[in-house]
């Protein structure tokens, strides 16, 4: 059951209280047993114990385990996590080394395209800032959808007041989201999911910064003097919230005093209402008409380059819907699976069949 407690949803559409919400939020739980059989738990110390041989000679510094892997032996879960490379020179050499070139190139040439910076030698006293490459595996479920390439710049070496002022950035609570959940089920509003591609691009950066060239894109001797907030920046959220809000204001919306990331057009009418929910670059719009939504789209394509798609998951929560019967089940179960999969927990606990919680 969810209460609204949010004093502008309460006046927007005139409800005093949402107790009525039911079935649209259920709570997994996962039992596990109290204790381990006292074999196995010896055979666990033993293994804690000994030295991974494999990783002796490896040079660097990593938090994940690189143990040989056997593919017929795990999971897709397992797979896809144990298949993220670390560095750009794994990935230029692991057999998945065509996909995570494509991924750098499409990367590479998005930087370009937004004219993110331009190489200039490097000024007199000045020390620019590194930079490398982050990979992922986008799933769903438990298989790979995409591969990713993030260039992150590394602003730990940033300096406060040379660098950077401020850097807090907000982002969508999670009670508000669950609350607009509930009004898109209970109103029967229509629902869209947009992702803003490379969103801190978007921002412009207040302060003088050279960067490092990437690693494998090098043109000549120079450095990167940065015009807009890439990733790794500690001021880089900040930049992009500000310019995606000042523009969302341009379009009329306002946001919540209770809630800066959620803005609304209209406090009065819940039938013309649109809600713009943002997570980073993550956005949640919800309307009571398809031409509101098509329009916010447009509008929203004239500035940002995005994907559209139905909200399957949205800041990790997986939603199905089903309007017929006006009800919604959001639930965490790819990211409960992956969890048990990473720490070998599938055999110590005790499952239950989500479907029988519809």
């Amino acid at each position: 059951m969810l209460i609204v407690r949010s004093s502008d949803i309460a006046e927007a559409f005139g409800d005093t209280s949402y107790d009525t919400a039911n079935n649209t939020v259920r709570d997994i739980e996962c039992q596990f047993e109290d204790e381990l059989p006292s074999d196995e738990v010896a055979q666990d110390d033993t293994q804690r114990d000994q030295p991974n041989q494999n990783n002796q000679n490896r040079v660097g510094y990593n938090l994940r385990s690189r143990d040989p892997i056997n593919y017929t032996e795990l999971s897709e879960v397992h797979i896809t996590e144990q298949m993220e490379p670390i560095t750009y020179q794994e990935a230029v050499h692991s057999p998945q080394r065509d996909n995570w070139h494509k991924a750098m190139t499409s990367e590479y040439e998005s930087l370009l395209n937004n004219k993110t910076w331009e190489i200039v030698p490097l000024p007199v006293g000045c020390k620019p800032i590194g930079c490398r490459w982050v990979f992922k595996l986008k799933t769903k479920g438990n298989r790979i959808s995409r591969y990713k390439a993030r260039l992150v710049a590394k602003g730990f070496t940033q300096k406060h007041g040379i660098d950077y002022k401020e850097t807090f950035s907000p982002v969508v609570k999670m009670d508000s989201v669950r609350i607009l959940l509930t009004l898109a089920t209970q109103y029967d509003w229509e629902l869209i999911q947009v992702d803003i591609k490379t969103a801190f691009l978007y921002g412009e950066l207040e302060k003088t910064i050279y960067m490092s060239q990437l690693e494998g894109f090098e043109v000549g001797s120079g450095v990167c003097k940065l015009h807009k907030a890439i990733y790794g920046l500690k001021q880089a959220s900040r930049q992009w919230n500000k310019r995606f809000s000042s523009f969302l204001y341009r379009y009329k919306l306002k946001q919540l005093s209770s809630d800066s990331c959620v803005f609304v057009n209209n406090f009065v009418d819940r039938n013309n209402v649109l809600i713009i929910s943002i997570y980073v670059d993550d956005g949640l719009l919800m309307s009571a008409y398809k031409n509101l939504l098509s329009q916010c789209v447009e509008y929203l394509r004239s500035e940002f380059e995005m994907t559209v798609n139905e909200p399957d998951t949205y800041v990790g929560l997986q939603i199905q819907r089903d309007r017929r019967r006006g009800r919604m089940f959001i639930h965490q179960r790819d990211h409960i699976t992956r969890v048990i999969e990473r720490y070998v927990m599938k055999t110590r606990m005790r499952t239950y069949n989500l479907e029988t919680y519809k």
